[in-house]
């Protein structure tokens, strides 16, 4: 596996579920047929439960430059159309990173 495999792996799974969320929620209105967009996403966390440590431990093991690429990739993955949407979920992703890295 490369360096921040598993890390990317889940900031992809972020960003599409972020991404569906966005489009759902663009008229801010809500309809029940909109609100099924998510479900795909939904079924993939059973697979992707067992990777979040994985993420947690590479990231934990990770050197300056694999976190600044993993920055990076999410700063292109969290890239939306609402610029609102993308600097909160910018800003949550952040937070995130500086808590992880305190947590250390």
């Amino acid at each position: 596996m490369t360096p921040n495999s598993n890390v990317k792996q889940v900031i992809k799974w972020l960003a599409d579920l972020a991404r569906t969320g966005d489009g759902i929620l663009a008229d801010k209105k809500v309809s029940w047929v909109e609100a099924l967009q998510v479900v795909p996403q939904l079924m993939q966390l059973p697979t992707l439960l067992p990777v979040f440590p994985l993420a947690k431990t590479e990231w934990i093991g990770a050197d300056a430059e694999s976190k600044e690429d993993a920055i990076e990739y999410a700063n292109e993955m969290f890239d939306f159309a609402n610029e609102k949407v993308e600097v909160k979920v910018e800003a949550v992703f952040g937070a995130i990173i500086h808590i992880g890295t305190l947590l250390q």
